[in-house]
């Protein structure tokens, strides 16, 4: 300061100041920089302080000042660029009235903030919360070990902010839909089945134009074979020449489930996509073979004569039979030799095909591989999933991280459909922690869903929560979420539904459900 001229108008405070005085300072100041060197910062309390005292903001783009200083709150300046920082300083003092744009906008921006509007924010929570709820159009459970009022609403809120008139787009940046990644049939398919089984519970007329809008997409990336195409760009232009077998597997079960629930404006659409796609089953590998039997449970569950399905199903269940035998031993029970992604599908699709066919061989297989998974997973009361960075070789150790969504989906529907199957309660409770991982019972105590929105975070890495929320995450947590609120109002005392039978009672449409 001494060699540059400056000691006369530079004054270092170099201790505590207490809030009184800091409040002083922020209010004669007309700028404020935040230089901080940590992009990972997720607070500033002085931040918000000289925003409410009306300062013109120059920061490093640190999470908490990108979000307060989004849509021109004030500037942001690359790390360690004391250049960048200069030239929005002297833009300001050289721009009187952009200055003074840019104060007002940020004064006005944090009138929400003062503890006045804090607290009126708090009393409309509470009086939100203390508002009875509308009743979800299924039977409600007596003796229940899932309950209803420990499953938020789902909201379909981010799930349609990640839909355009093309289809669910694959990726988000934060809560921003990214366009540059497209869109996967995988993703639609998965969709499909939330706004489906969400129209189900809800007779929601969102759900129903989004479950439109999903099935058109997969109508658009079918092949003339019954084949599909997985990806497709922003452009509308086919990014490969054909799927995935787990791309197919999974629009046989979005169909499917369509096939069983969607209105009669839709199922009928779905089925003849579904009819055209059966040929390419047989050689599909052994996540694909297993998503299909999802599609051809819920397909069977419209039309049980299809004897063709049936048989597929035998072929298919037949299938992963033989990748458990193949892989077995008796300290490694499962289908491969290393346990990798949506690991609960595997046996989720054998307690199908058993409600199908009924060998018991499927459903030993299926209780014996979810108590392996489970049991792998169990850690201190709560599920630590299959580390996406290594995933879990037989005779190695599982990798910590990153855990992601739709393992703990699967798991949820995994143990919904035991309990469908066996009655046995104790699947409930795992159904409920696995449910739980989303909500802060993880390995790191924290939460991956958004309140707000009805956005989940991409993963549970080693240092907190993946903060982009896309699709598959997205839909894994609003599909576990109406698994929960579709078991809790599905299974009634069976002495109601016998006393229903003898007045020659008929449940209607909307309380077929489909676990």
């Amino acid at each position: 300061m001494r060699n540059l001229g400056l000691d006369d108008h530079v004054v270092f405070l170099d201790r505590f100041v207490e809030l009184s005085e800091l409040c002083d300072f922020l209010c004669a100041a007309d700028i404020y920089l935040t230089p901080y060197l940590n992009r990972e910062q997720i607070t500033s309390g002085t931040l918000c302080y000289a925003m409410g005292a009306g300062a013109a903001i120059v920061s490093t783009p640190y999470w908490y000042a990108e979000e307060l200083l989004a849509e021109g709150r004030g500037r942001l300046v690359p790390f360690r660029d004391s250049e960048a920082l200069k030239d929005a300083v002297m833009f300001w003092l050289d721009n009187e009235g952009e200055l003074q744009k840019i104060r007002r906008k940020a004064y006005e921006f944090t009138r929400c903030m003062i503890w006045k509007e804090v607290a009126k924010e708090y009393v409309r929570v509470f009086d939100e919360v203390a508002q009875p709820r509308p009743a979800v159009m299924v039977p409600r459970v007596e003796r229940l070990l899932v309950a209803p009022k420990h499953v938020p609403k789902p909201k379909l809120d981010h799930l349609a902010r990640l839909t355009d008139d093309t289809g669910l787009m694959q990726h988000a940046k934060y809560l921003v839909p990214d366009p540059t990644h497209g869109y996967t049939t995988d993703d639609n398919a998965r969709a499909l089945v939330v706004a489906t089984k969400f129209n189900q519970l809800f007779g929601a007329d969102e759900a129903v134009s989004l479950l439109g809008r999903y099935l058109s997409f997969l109508r658009y990336m079918q092949i003339d074979d019954g084949r599909f195409h997985n990806f497709l760009g922003y452009d509308r232009h086919y990014q490969d020449e054909v799927g995935t077998d787990d791309s197919f597997g999974r629009a046989l079960w979005g169909l499917g489930y369509a096939v069983a629930y969607a209105p009669r404006e839709y199922w009928p659409v779905a089925k003849e996509m579904f009819d055209v796609s059966t040929g390419h089953m047989e050689s599909l590998n052994l996540r694909g073979a297993a998503y299909a039997m999802l599609g051809i449970y819920y397909y069977l569950q419209r039309f049980p004569q299809a004897e063709d399905l049936k048989n597929w199903a035998k072929t298919l269940g037949a299938k992963i039979v033989e990748s458990y035998s193949d892989n077995y031993s008796p300290d490694w029970k499962w289908f491969e030799p290393v346990m990798t992604y949506d690991n609960g599908v595997l046996p989720h699709a054998l307690y199908r095909a058993y409600g199908l066919l009924g060998p018991k061989e499927f459903l030993e297989i299926a209780e014996e591989s979810l108590g392996f998974l489970a049991e792998e997973c169990r850690c201190y009361g709560h599920f630590s999933l299959v580390g996406c960075n290594g995933w879990y070789p037989r005779g190695g150790s599982k990798a910590p991280f990153d855990q992601q969504p739709i393992d703990a989906c699967s798991l949820v529907e995994a143990f919904a459909a035991a309990y469908g199957v066996t009655g046995d309660t104790d699947y409930l409770r795992e159904m409920q922690r696995a449910f739980d991982w989303f909500f802060s019972s993880n390995d790191l105590g924290l939460s991956l869903y958004d309140f707000d929105s009805g956005g989940c975070a991409d993963g549970l890495t080693a240092v907190g929560p993946n903060r982009n929320r896309g699709a598959e995450s997205t839909v894994s947590c609003l599909l576990a979420m109406l698994d929960m609120i579709e078991v809790s109002a599905l299974h009634e005392p069976a002495e109601k539904e016998k006393a229903r039978s003898v007045k020659g009672g008929k449940l209607d449409s909307a309380s077929k459900l489909s676990v």
